[in-house]
């Protein structure tokens, strides 16, 4: 469960939002460890296809997390790319068009990490700054191995490192693992 802490003229709210940071963090390591497998030869197609599927997830999670911890009412840049990686992900698993598919999500996940980077930046806090530093620079790594793999012969091999940084970047972005690292870093 994720605390927020909203400031009015004279009082602090402070609203408990049912939180998916665990969920988050759980869902985006899940997908770095597909991608790693997938990168050491079990099963690679598949690997990479459900891959998508859960940092898609991971993804739209923390999109609809964002959007109930400030109570907006548009929906977030990440939570539309974790749609759409879902969907690209589920096709791919059907085996349409996976070479070109997965590199799409990838593609999709980078422009959404990159997006949404200025959106946690707004919160100011240590916490947050981790999380969009890592979106923004696993976001233009995905963003550049994502063409990269559309136009290259080794687009399975590329797609699953993209993959793999995308999934680090999901899980590090979760406020429960950049909390923790920031808590590291300052003793």
């Amino acid at each position: 469960m994720a605390t927020v802490h909203t400031q009015g003229f004279h009082e602090e709210h402070v609203r408990q939002v049912p939180g998916s940071s665990v969920v988050e963090a759980a869902v985006g390591l899940a997908g770095v460890v597909l991608a790693i497998l997938g990168l050491v030869g079990v099963a690679p197609p598949y690997m990479a296809a459900i891959a998508t599927l859960a940092i898609g997830a991971a993804l739209a999670f923390q999109g609809a997390a964002w959007h109930a911890r400030t109570g907006g009412t548009t929906v977030s840049a990440e939570f539309t790319a974790g749609l759409a990686g879902i969907v690209l992900g589920i096709l791919a698993i059907l085996g349409i068009e996976p070479a070109i598919l997965i590199p799409v999500a990838v593609l999709v996940f980078g422009a959404g990490l990159l997006l949404s980077s200025g959106s946690t930046m707004n919160f100011g806090s240590e916490t947050a700054l981790t999380g969009s530093g890592s979106h923004v620079l696993c976001g233009i790594a995905g963003i550049v191995l994502g063409i990269i793999a559309l136009i290259s012969t080794a687009a399975l091999t590329l797609s699953l490192v993209a993959l793999l940084a995308l999934g680090c970047a999901v899980s590090l972005g979760s406020n429960t693992w950049s909390h923790r690292m920031v808590r590291m870093w300052q003793r």
